[in-house]
């Protein structure tokens, strides 16, 4: 059992930590570039920031240090002024500015790694690239009284610099938002307005883009600077899905960046050996996967953006734009004391299907030519005529249409539950109120 601990404690505590720390700081980081429509910011400064990067490594001779975040966030918080700069003074779309700069940057960190490479630095373009999440280790003093004293001072120091980094940069990313909460909410969403406010959009945009190339810097060691838009785009736009309120936003993309973390680095560090295979694979790769694969799942199946509730929502409206037309039909005719003059065999099989559902609410009773309105389904129908009078009156006093010109459009306008019929009352009372073709608006 203390094996098992201590093995846990050494390989698999301090890179969970450090995927964890990196995986807040981007869904935090990335909610607000998907709410100014820049999700792909990410991309251009994980690749962006390469040459700052290299160029700390060149002057430190060590790919750890606060001195490699520095030289990253500098080269990052650069290339997003340079692409912002191309965009406004090329009058270019924010895509192609994107691409020629990050395009520049990454070609320049490549030359800078063949240039280390060839002075026999040791700087590995694949762990540059795709990261090494593995090497993520810590080796505390296994003592008696372990694991107690992983928390004393000696055990401390011998943290791995990736996981202090990223919880370091964690720790900034969330203290800057809470304190520029309202500033940056409101400039993500009208810079125009948060200027006319006082507030500086500017200013804003440069504290975003200093987070964001933080968050991709202290990705590198965990996912790389190629996953890590995974990092950034997954977990925020899995949390759009389910609603339109930032707070929620930011905390959905929290939980969804840690389930993908924990159950994707189990999936690529330990269950490959489970099911017989002699190695592991890429805990960086599954957690990328996994947060794509939950993002899908959220397309498909949430609430209240996924693709099977807008399909079962937008048949529940159909169907209730088939029963609302039938009621209407049926209150017209009691309206001209007469039935329906078709029988069920004249009759869509739709208008069938309509028909049979509102017997079973008890809204209609009979079939054919006998077939009339309960009181309930009397109530109902009665709600649909007057809405559609109303807009036909508003859409002749109003809006100035002919009277032969209202009725299609009167007829839309009446399923819109969410839409109110403007309130028309008559000087000679509300007996009085009728449409424009002379037919009484129902109480």
């Amino acid at each position: 059992m203390d094996d098992l601990l201590y093995n846990f404690v050494s390989f698999d505590l301090p890179a969970l930590i450090t995927a964890l720390a990196s995986a807040i700081s981007c869904a935090l980081v990335g909610s607000y570039l998907l709410l100014r429509r820049q999700a792909m910011m990410g991309d251009a400064i994980s690749h962006a920031v390469l040459p700052g990067i290299v160029g700390a490594f060149l002057l430190t001779d060590t790919r750890g240090g606060y001195l490699t975040v520095l030289g990253a966030g500098i080269a990052g918080l650069l290339a997003a002024l340079l692409i912002e700069g191309v965009r406004r003074l090329g009058r270019v779309e924010s895509g192609a500015a994107m691409g020629v700069v990050f395009s520049i940057f990454f070609a320049l960190g490549v030359l800078m790694i063949e240039q280390g490479s060839a002075r026999q630095i040791d700087l590995d373009a694949d762990c540059i690239l795709h990261g090494q999440l593995e090497g993520v280790f810590w080796t505390p003093e296994r003592a008696e009284n372990f694991p107690l004293n992983l928390f004393t001072l000696s055990s401390l120091r011998e943290l791995p610099t990736a996981a202090v980094t990223a919880v370091s940069a964690l720790f900034v990313t969330l203290l800057t938002i809470i304190l520029l909460y309202k500033e940056l909410r409101l400039a993500s969403f009208d810079g125009e307005f948060a200027k006319v406010l006082g507030f500086y959009p500017g200013g804003l945009y440069a504290v975003l883009m200093l987070l964001a190339s933080t968050a991709v810097v202290t990705s590198f060691q965990s996912v790389g600077p190629i996953l890590v838009v995974s990092m950034l785009v997954c977990p925020p736009a899995t949390a759009r899905m389910f609603t339109d309120r930032l707070l929620t936003q930011l905390t959905l993309s929290t939980v969804f960046a840690i389930i993908s973390v924990i159950f994707g680095y189990l999936l690529g560090a330990h269950v490959p050996q489970l099911l017989g295979f002699s190695s592991s694979v890429s805990a960086a790769g599954s957690i990328a996967v996994l947060s794509g694969m939950i993002m899908v799942l959220a397309v498909i199946f949430s609430p209240r953006y996924g693709t099977v509730s807008k399909r079962l929502r937008k048949r529940s409206y159909r169907r209730g734009v088939e029963e609302e037309d039938l009621l209407g039909e049926l209150y017209r005719d009691r309206e001209r004391k007469e039935q329906r003059v078709e029988g069920d065999q004249d009759l869509s099989e739709h208008a069938l299907q309509t028909a049979d559902r509102l017997r079973q609410r008890g809204e209609v009773v009979g079939e054919g030519d006998a077939m009339s309105l309960t009181e309930s389904g009397l109530k109902r129908a009665r709600q649909v005529v007057r809405t559609h009078r109303l807009w036909e009156r508003y859409l002749v006093d109003e809006v100035k249409l002919r009277p032969d010109h209202v009725h299609a459009r009167a007829e839309e306008l009446e399923h819109l539950s969410a839409v109110t019929p403007p309130q028309i009352h008559s000087e000679e009372g509300p007996e009085e109120l009728v449409d424009p073709h002379g037919k009484k608006i129902p109480d």
